[in-house]
């Protein structure tokens, strides 16, 4: 129940509704809606964890990379690691060892991103395989391997391909 108008206007009461709207049309019953809205709620409702959920797919769909997370305030520090990876007979799968690290992290003390910029940076440059103080397999191969050819990104927590 609503009452009083405009800047007033208050709502003193609230019905059940058993099912959405008719212009709602999600092909889901209202059970299954229930569900899917407890599930954006425990996944999705803040920004963390909608980064973590679009990192977690991105690296499920990757396949013949490596993969390293560094965040920014060195709580989560990941050097590279193979995502399905083909070494001769066999693959090479890191995917749990990464997904085990994002999923327990809690982001809070602020937004360094210079300087995490620059440790990757210096991680890519250096090709020691340290990276935030924690050891790793080096970025780069050997010369002769095609080192000088391969290809690095890095992403920072906006989205930004730098």
């Amino acid at each position: 129940m609503v009452t009083g108008s405009g800047l007033a206007e208050k709502v003193s009461a609230l019905s059940l509704d058993n099912a959405p709207p008719s212009d709602v049309i999600t092909g889901r019953t209202y059970e299954e809606e229930r569900q899917n809205f407890a599930n954006w709620f425990t996944y999705h409702r803040r920004r963390e964890f909608i980064a973590k959920s679009a990192i977690a797919n991105i690296i499920l769909t990757l396949a013949d990379v490596r993969v390293g997370i560094y965040g920014i305030n060195r709580r989560i520090v990941s050097p590279l690691q193979p995502i399905k990876v083909t070494q001769g007979a066999s693959i090479v799968d890191s995917t749990s060892v990464l997904l085990d690290k994002l999923y327990p992290y809690q982001s809070e003390g602020g937004t360094p991103l210079k300087e995490g910029l620059d440790t990757v940076g210096r991680y890519y440059k250096e090709n020691s395989g340290i990276l935030g103080g924690t050891s790793g397999p080096k970025p780069y191969g050997d010369q002769g391997a095609g080192a000088a050819c391969q290809q690095s990104f890095h992403c920072n927590h906006h989205g930004r391909v730098l």
